[in-house]
């Protein structure tokens, strides 16, 4: 092993064990900054001093909002606590600032290929023991409704590799979209196996944000494949129009009568509206999405404009609830499953304006490239914000820290070519 390619193995490495384990990814990161770190002090890498004016659009400004938060906070250890989780985002830039052109694309090929691998290889794992698990009550290749139930979808799919479903999702979707959008994989019956299985593993996720990213992703491709097909457009609206309608009637057909489908249409509409220790599922009670929207504004409303601070989300809403009568959301400890209102709280309307500051910025770089993969991701972590914490969570944040910085720096150098 070569030390100069030390930082496109670590970056392979991150990308690897993301879908398995997040303590060992966070490993490979730093490993990958210790590599970064081996070109300077061996000379193969310098400061690119032309690209510092992509850190006013980087995630900078997402830790920039928790060390402010100090002035704010009443609990100086839980939002200390909370910058050291959220370092990455400021590390990750200042890293990549060291990074050449050449070097930096090859990162972004190098991790887009292990997050596709391990993305992969977690899929098979995770497919091969839920079916193990299945067939091991009934006759072998003898499916029924139940293959869809509870026990074999959602955390009960995931449990293996203990990574939060929809987080599990987007890297399953990023796999796919590495496989779909770049032409690395020239292996066609390779490719179009592993596609399957990233869409199979992404279905048992039981993810109803993912579902619809994923949805979406598959559109993109085959309209992408469909006007490097035919020549007329005209003709290639029409295929996808009834492609479309034949799909979604499909997979209607094949999913109505399963527990699938009951989550993607009643539990859904039961977590948009207000219900307070209901039963939102046979097996589960709790305590709706909407029921707890509703006390993390009012909590906002309280102190709108610099919020609790970095961290304090969970205390004031624990506390919050069990005033509202939400016993279930306070013995989980739930957090606002909104990143928006997230924000929100910790650092008030000024931590929501930054934050979309943040996700504008990136979406119109993104954008102009007219490279699909970058502006999917910024879209796909705005849209994955409005159900869950992702960027405050460890899970979230090393991926938008790394391939949000790889991506921004990216699309910098493809925009100056133009």
């Amino acid at each position: 092993m070569k030390l100069q390619n030390s930082h496109l193995y670590t970056s392979f490495l991150f990308g690897l064990l993301l879908p398995f384990s997040t303590a060992l990814s966070n490993v490979a990161l730093i490993g990958f900054y210790f590599a970064v770190a081996l070109l300077v002090l061996l000379k193969k890498s310098t400061f690119q001093k032309n690209n510092i004016h992509l850190l006013k659009y980087s995630s900078i400004a997402l830790f920039l909002l928790c060390f402010l938060s100090i002035i704010v906070t009443k609990d100086y250890g839980v939002t200390f606590n909370m910058m050291g989780r959220r370092i990455t985002y400021l590390l990750t830039p200042l890293v990549f600032l060291f990074l050449s052109k050449d070097s930096l694309f090859d990162v972004k090929k190098t991790a887009l290929k292990g997050l596709f691998l391990g993305s992969l290889l977690s899929a098979v794992l995770l497919l091969s023991k839920n079916f193990i698990f299945y067939f091991a009550t009934r006759p072998f290749l003898g499916f029924d409704n139940e293959l869809l139930n509870f026990y074999h979808t959602g955390f009960q799919f995931a449990v293996t590799v203990g990574i939060h479903p929809s987080y599990l999702g987007v890297y399953y979707l990023f796999g796919l979209g590495f496989l779909s959008f770049y032409n690395q994989i020239k292996n066609n019956i390779f490719k179009i196996a592993s596609g399957l299985v990233l869409i199979l593993a992404i279905v048992f996720l039981a993810s109803r944000a993912v579902y619809i990213l994923l949805i979406s992703m598959l559109f993109i491709a085959l309209w992408v494949k469909l006007k490097n097909t035919f020549q007329s457009k005209l003709t290639a609206r029409l295929v996808f129009f009834f492609g479309v309608l034949i799909l979604s009637l499909m997979a209607v057909m094949l999913f109505k009568n399963t527990y699938l489908y009951d989550r993607v249409t009643k539990e859904a509409a039961w977590e948009l509206t207000q219900n307070v220790n209901e039963n939102f599922n046979a097996h589960t009670k709790s305590d709706s999405r909407a029921a707890r929207w509703d006390v993390g504004i009012q909590l906002f409303l309280n102190k709108p404009f610099f919020g609790y601070g970095a961290g304090n989300e969970k205390k004031i809403l624990t506390e919050a609830y069990l005033e509202n009568g939400l016993i279930y959301a306070a013995q989980n400890k739930y957090d606002t499953h909104n990143q928006y209102l997230s924000y929100m709280l910790e650092f008030g309307v000024i931590g929501l304006l930054l934050f979309m500051y943040f996700l504008f910025f990136n979406l119109k770089h993104a954008l102009r490239t007219k490279e699909i993969l970058p502006s999917f991701f910024i879209i796909s972590i705005a849209f994955i914000g409005f159900v869950e914490n992702f960027f405050n969570n460890n899970v979230g944040i090393t991926f938008i820290a790394f391939f949000g910085t790889v991506f921004l720096f990216s699309n910098s150098y493809l925009l100056n070519k133009k």
